[in-house]
């Protein structure tokens, strides 16, 4: 089996930028092709023209160029045979699609082994629904998911859902994996389990694997057939354009937050089952305050109690104990915090709720949105044509300045690392404005107090 790609470049559409330039290769399976890049350099539309989705709906680009697949004396093109293409390659997307944040992990496990139902070796159905039950039984063993199988995916931790998704890329047994940015929102413990599936899917499948990331493969002991570097150095003016108004902003209105929110003997328990448990803590104003934990440590639900945004259907199921007083907590539980403004959230493309970027910034100056076009495009688009990482950081721009408490979940996820302190500066800007600001991490990714000295740190311990 073969495949190839030859991409002279890609427009946009209307304006006609270059996302992507000149990348060309050609890889006979077994292989491992890494693509490598900062944010914004278009990492997320190759994944989507050489898995084909790019060809199903109308792309806002342009595509100047040919991908083929080589498989059984067969050539596929991805414009010609797009459904015949579709069919033989599994892509793991870096955003879930909202359309699956209703059903159940046990559901989306299935929907996947259906889906490649002619795949499956077998002589018949009833062969091919054993091997069907035996590969659940191992991918539940191996990606630890079986707590989780009546859980609904939208009331799944992101690290959770990565878990998910990663599983059912895996299931089809396709001859083309494309995984983008498969690491990203993992612990540490998770991120060794994947690579080691990742390695035994390289060795023993005869298929072709294409991961995107941040990071150089040297970093997780990855030896690609081929490295395409990504060079396009649009994303760091984008960033600091963004970030240097946010926190004008916040310096020109500053707030005094007197006190600090504290925690006493909380805890939270969801279906029976306590996933936060927290002896005594004070979030405290003008420092940044750090939540630190691993997947699924509750570190999101902790978030979404302090925005007051718990959803009624998971209050019904969560019982909440112990005692929270200060700042906007004051009379807790009898008047609950009305902070609905507050919580930038884990997912960038759920904040974006408009038909275009443009309409939900509708507080920030003309001359902002024309510094951040200039470096990422026509702010006009839809938030689905631009990347995670440049959502996450615009995310930044729906924060009120009137608010004193500012809650971050992820703000680091999907970020180059590079950018680390760009982002950390602002945070900690944010909160010498006289703000409180809390933000979640995965634990073990950063070490914080290496960008931000005066930083209080609360390690959720995984229950």
């Amino acid at each position: 089996m073969k495949f190839e790609a030859h991409i002279e470049r890609v427009l946009s559409k209307p304006d006609n930028r270059v996302l992507l330039n000149n990348v060309s290769f050609r890889v006979e399976s077994p292989g491992v092709i890494w693509v490598q890049g900062d944010n914004g350099t278009g990492k997320t539309v190759l994944t989507s023209i050489l898995s084909g989705r790019a060809f199903l709906e109308r792309p806002g680009f342009t595509i100047l160029g040919e991908v083929l697949l080589e498989k059984d004396h067969q050539t596929y093109d991805v414009r010609r045979d797009t459904r015949a293409f579709i069919e033989n390659i599994s892509y793991l997307p870096q955003k879930l699609a909202s359309s699956l944040l209703a059903i159940h992990f046990q559901d989306d496990i299935c929907f996947s082994f259906e889906g490649s139902f002619p795949r499956f070796p077998g002589k018949d159905t009833n062969e091919k629904h054993a091997t069907i039950i035996r590969n659940i039984d191992q991918l539940n063993n191996n990606m630890d998911l079986w707590l989780h199988l009546k859980k609904r995916i939208g009331e799944a931790s992101y690290g959770e859902t990565r878990r998910l998704e990663f599983a059912c890329s895996l299931c089809p047994h396709a001859s083309v994996l494309i995984l983008d940015e498969p690491l990203s929102g993992l612990d540490p413990k998770w991120m060794k389990q994947i690579l080691r599936d990742l390695q035994t899917v390289a060795d023993n499948n005869d298929s072709i694997l294409v991961i995107t990331s941040h990071s150089s493969p040297r970093d997780y002991q990855i030896a690609p057939t081929i490295t395409i570097n990504l060079q396009n150095k649009i994303g760091k003016p984008g960033f600091s354009t963004t970030l240097n108004h946010v926190l004008e902003a916040c310096r020109t209105r500053p707030l005094k937050c007197d006190g600090s929110i504290s925690l006493s003997q909380f805890e939270v328990e969801r279906q029976e089952r306590k996933i936060i448990n927290i002896n005594e803590f004070r979030f405290q104003p003008q420092r940044l305050n750090w939540i630190e934990g691993s997947n699924g440590s509750g570190k999101s639900t902790l978030l979404l109690f302090l925005a007051g945004l718990l959803k009624k259907s998971w209050r019904r199921r969560t019982k909440i104990n112990g005692n929270v007083a200060g700042g906007p907590f004051e009379g807790w539980p009898r008047l609950a915090p009305n902070n609905e403004n507050r919580l930038l959230l884990q997912n960038p493309y759920r904040s974006f709720i408009r038909t275009s970027v443009q309409e939900d910034l509708t507080s920030t100056p003309d001359h902002v949105k024309e510094g951040i076009s200039l470096h990422w495009g026509d702010l006009k688009r839809r938030p689905s044509r631009f990347s995670f990482g440049q959502l996450k950081t615009l995310q930044f721009l729906l924060l009120p300045l009137d608010t004193s408490v500012a809650l971050f979940d992820e703000p680091l996820l999907g970020i180059h690392s590079n950018l680390f302190p760009l982002l950390l500066d602002a945070l900690d800007g944010i909160a010498k404005s006289g703000r409180y600001v809390i933000a979640t991490c995965e634990e073990n990714i950063i070490n914080v107090k290496k960008y931000v000295k005066d930083t209080n740190i609360l390690n959720i311990p995984q229950l």
